[in-house]
């Protein structure tokens, strides 16, 4: 069907339920597509939307299931809510760079959609979004984009390589649900909020780039971010951040070592609580305040490091479950003693100096983070011993560190 060049406006529910309508092309003409147009046009496979179409209001092709052919004009400048829900047939969709939102629900349930291309001129993606879009790849968030809707790639579990662009200030609740092939995420400096949940049983993520200066809301105690991700060995954090709010890395029971950089002034409560492979934790020389429970049930942590002289503030439950008595605090020369008067603090029994100095270069660089210790005849350990330590970071170079 071609719609004639004299039609400026397709009002609401004009084509809905037109089960023979097999391809339409709207003309340069029309201006809106309202809400309704094509709902339930179960045989409607191919639609070109001409470039004069500034706007595809809501349900305007619901459950179009037949749909595998969409040719969206360069006028657009939003998607409507469940514009496209349930086009079951779809695979591919290019949204073009005059477009500014993608509504709720914009392509929820498009489960053959295996490509998407989100311009730099989109500036929210809605809830729900790309909900159940199972066999979607590849998703790049452009720096534009500001929010990231609650659900809006839930369960979009072929999805391997996930860019979020360094613009994002909030990511809803379940944004990342159970997205079970990404392996990596970076999340940006930008982001002030991430919801409950957001990453949760992500089981191929492995590594972590946190590079948020003050994100004050990240999940909760019942609903962490990173809950069910059994594959995260690793995380960085860059130098740049200054906080880690509560809740961050609660119960990941994969990760092994955290170095805190010494950007960082406060980890709030529960942190890396449960984290029950860690090992060892540096923390830098800027840190004052460490919160209730943070490493609590931390119950292989071996050795801590913290390189302010003065001690962060820390409450009785922040190292509840750590064996004070296996786990080795190390604090900078000169300050044992200092240590061993501060409440809490002064409940481990194996205080010990180190170069403070030394050590926390380490993470100083930034871009290479120290991977792996070991020992001068060559034994891998956890974390740095007393005498010299051969130290190799993640850009290959390594570098001898003595620890008094």
């Amino acid at each position: 069907m071609t719609i004639p060049n004299s039609v400026t406006v397709i009002e609401d529910c004009t084509f809905s339920n037109c089960s023979s309508l097999k391809s339409v092309t709207i003309p340069n003409s029309v201006t809106v597509i309202e809400d309704y147009t094509f709902n339930n046009c179960t045989r409607l496979a191919s639609v070109t939307i001409g470039n004069s179409v500034a706007s595809i209001e809501n349900n305007a092709f619901y459950n179009c299931t037949s749909l595998a052919s969409l040719t969206i004009g360069n006028s657009v400048a939003s998607i409507g809510n469940s514009a496209f829900s349930n086009c079951t047939s779809l695979t591919e969709v290019t949204i073009p760079n005059s477009v500014t939102s993608i509504g709720d629900r914009a392509f929820f349930g498009c489960t053959r959609l295996t490509e998407v291309t989100i311009p730099n001129s989109v500036k929210s993606i809605g809830d729900y979004a790309f909900y159940n879009c199972t066999r979607l790849t590849e998703v790049t968030i452009p720096d534009s984009v500001t929010s990231i809707g609650s659900y809006a790639f839930y369960k979009c579990s072929s999805l391997t390589q996930l860019t979020i662009g360094k613009s994002v200030t909030s990511i809803g609740d379940y944004a990342f649900f159970q997205c079970s092939g990404i392996t990596d995420v970076t999340i940006g400096e930008s982001v002030a909020s991430i919801g409950a949940h957001t990453f949760y049983k992500c089981t191929a993520l492995k590594t972590v780039e946190y590079r948020a200066t003050a994100c004050s809301s990240a999940g909760s105690s019942s609903e962490p971010l990173f809950d069910g991700c059994t594959s995260l060995a690793e995380v960085t954090i860059a130098d740049n951040v200054e906080t880690i709010p509560a809740y961050l890395f609660l119960n990941c029971t994969g990760l092994t070592k955290v170095t805190i950089p010494n950007s960082v002034t406060s980890i709030g409560d529960y942190a890396f609580y449960n984290c029950t492979s860690l090992t060892s934790v540096m923390i830098g020389n800027s840190a004052t305040s460490i919160g209730g429970s943070a490493f609590a049930f931390c119950s292989n942590l071996m050795a801590i490091y913290s390189a302010n002289p003065t001690g962060p503030r820390v409450s009785s439950s922040t190292f509840d479950g750590v064996d004070k008595e296996a786990c080795t605090l190390y604090v900078p020369e000169g300050y044992v003693k200092a240590y061993t008067h501060m409440e809490y603090w002064n409940e481990f029994l194996n205080i010990k100096e180190y170069d403070a100095t030394g050590v926390q270069s380490m993470s100083s660089a930034g871009e290479a983070e120290a991977s792996s210790f070991y020992t001068l005849d060559g034994k891998q350990v956890n974390a740095p011993q007393k005498g010299v330590n051969i130290i190799r970071y993640s850009d290959g170079t390594t570098k001898k560190v003595l620890v008094k």
